[in-house]
């Protein structure tokens, strides 16, 4: 037990001496309390939904009220037609479309069923079966309120359509998901730990007296982390269409382009934290706190971000695989065109040029 306890003691003070480590120890399980606590909300409330009124008539107000006032529904606009919606929804403003017929309170009032369309976004499996459970839920309501106040009045029918998704396959939902969360974690880790690894076992010396300047230095290094991430991301969709048959419905042009630049954020950031890291335990820390915990939970790929707290939201538009997660959903599942992600798209640029210049800039500071 001596011999253990020598062996603890010693431990314990490596531990303690290596302070960024020791302080990323302990803040990484606030940091996960935090992120668990306030970004994870199984609860969909306040589902943004677009209404078509072609009825404009108290009856159809008063079901309209009815999605408002149950607190899962919050009206965002009242549209002409329905291409207007489709298109609103096609860009992720909504997730449910009420369609009220023009003879929706002359059927009402003369005892005839009346239709209504209720079109769903069908791309987050979970959320959009939920939504359903709602809409089904408040038109029985609507449904036995009349029939409690007139007996022999007809009520509403609804058959709702799902868009993109209509077998809501949580398959189809995960694996464009799951190419965002595996690209931004094999290219910042490895690209992180290989140039700290040089620095660690005293090669990197050899590097820098060589004839390499440091930009191809840099290069060399992390080229090949790209291709294997790149060849990683391709071996998913293959297998994700060849076993689920989940496949591409938009411009592959679009989706490799996108892929480049988020690859590149993914280098620079981690060229940032070799730069900063002097050990590839520090490195590993740094990676799992700014990249594979945000990427996991703050990126839209398993949680809805409209349902985290306000403040979390707010953080998640630092989180750069947010704005890829929203542009490989949109061509991979939607199949819709540059128009619809353009901003993500520009924002997610603006990253990769800044994080790249700012963290070669800082690597060779540190080379120097």
């Amino acid at each position: 037990m001596g011999r253990i306890r020598a062996v603890v003691k010693k431990e314990m003070k490596h531990i303690v001496r290596d302070r960024r480590s020791f302080s990323l120890l302990v803040i990484i399980p606030l940091f996960m309390l935090v992120l668990f606590g306030f970004a994870l909300n199984f609860n969909v409330t306040e589902v943004p939904m677009d209404v078509i009124d072609r009825s404009q008539s108290s009856e159809s107000r008063l079901l309209i009220d009815k999605f408002v006032q149950s607190g899962y529904f919050k009206v965002r606009r009242f549209l002409p037609d329905e291409k207007e919606a489709l298109d609103a929804m096609s860009r992720g403003e909504s997730v449910l479309i009420l369609d009220i017929p023009g003879d929706f309170s002359h059927n009402l009032r003369k005892g005839i069923e009346s239709d209504v369309g209720l079109f769903f976004d069908g791309v987050d499996t979970n959320t959009a079966t939920a939504v359903m459970s709602y809409a089904e839920n408040i038109i029985s309501l609507f449904n036995r309120e009349r029939a409690g106040t007139a007996p022999d009045s007809a009520g509403i029918d609804f058959r709702p359509r799902v868009w993109y998704n209509p077998e809501l396959s949580s398959r189809v939902f995960l694996i464009p998901g799951l190419i965002v969360y595996i690209l931004m974690i094999i290219t910042v880790v490895s690209t992180s730990l290989t140039i700290v690894r040089e620095r660690e076992e005293r090669t990197i010396e050899q590097l820098i007296v060589s004839p390499l300047g440091s930009m191809e230095l840099i290069l060399g290094k992390v080229v090949p982390y790209m291709i294997l991430t790149l060849g990683s991301a391709l071996a998913i969709m293959a297998f994700g269409y060849l076993i689920f048959g989940v496949g591409v419905k938009g411009s592959l042009l679009l989706l490799f382009l996108s892929m480049a630049i988020f690859l590149t954020v993914g280098v620079a950031t981690g060229i940032l934290i070799s730069a900063i890291a002097d050990t590839r335990q520090f490195a590993f820390l740094l990676a799992v706190l700014f990249t594979v915990l945000p990427t996991l939970l703050l990126s839209g790929f398993v949680f809805p971000i409209r349902n985290m707290a306000p403040f979390i939201q707010g953080i998640t538009y630092l989180v750069p695989a947010r704005y890829f997660t929203e542009i490989i959903r949109n061509i991979y599942i939607k199949g819709v065109g540059f128009e619809t992600f353009w901003g993500e798209f520009s924002v997610m640029t603006l990253m990769a040029a800044g994080l790249l210049f700012i963290s070669i800039r800082k690597l060779r500071s540190r080379l120097s």
